[in-house]
């Protein structure tokens, strides 16, 4: 299975402004903050494009991003991106061998391990806390929740699927 993988993808959000000299809290979507806070470019989405905006200074304040853009002085220059969501380039973001990124997962298909019978579609990935939950569409408007942990999720592979153990209880 051939995949288009992203080149940008999500990393933060826009949460306020920080003072009067344009600085912004961002809150990540990165695995931890100190990620988004090492980036030395950050991208908004404009019409379309991807608009880069070279970071000045990053750090981890309380549990967000307190950041500086390039060119961006004041209150005023800063309040537009309010809300805005800020992307990473794929190529600026390191990952382990055996790690994927969240946005690479959805849309691959979930196959029990078992049978190697179709499950459904991964439409979303949430995490509430502990660990990354997997929403796969089984279609006819049934969806099952499945918890990405090594007791329930034999393999993932871009090109192949999500393959699920079928656990008791965990598919109906």
């Amino acid at each position: 299975m051939e995949r288009n993988l992203k080149k940008y993808l999500e990393a933060g959000k826009i949460a306020n402004t920080h003072g009067v000299r344009g600085d912004v809290l961002i809150d990540s979507l990165c695995d931890t903050p100190k990620i988004l806070a090492g980036l030395k470019t950050l991208y908004i989405k404009q019409q379309g494009e991807y608009k880069a905006m070279k970071v000045a200074r990053s750090a981890v304040h309380a549990g967000r991003v307190l950041t500086k853009f390039v060119g961006i002085e004041t209150l005023d220059d800063v309040i537009a991106y309010k809300g805005k969501t800020v992307y990473a380039a794929r190529e600026d973001l390191a990952i382990d061998e055996d790690s994927v990124f969240i946005a690479d997962l959805i849309g691959l298909l979930a196959y029990r391990t078992d049978n190697g019978e179709l499950i459904g579609k991964i439409t979303d990935v949430v995490n509430y806390g502990y660990n990354d939950i997997f929403e796969i569409d089984c279609g006819e408007g049934r969806q099952v929740l499945v918890p990405n942990l090594d007791q329930f999720v034999e393999k993932i592979s871009l090109e192949e699927g999500v393959f699920i153990i079928p656990v008791e209880g965990l598919l109906e």
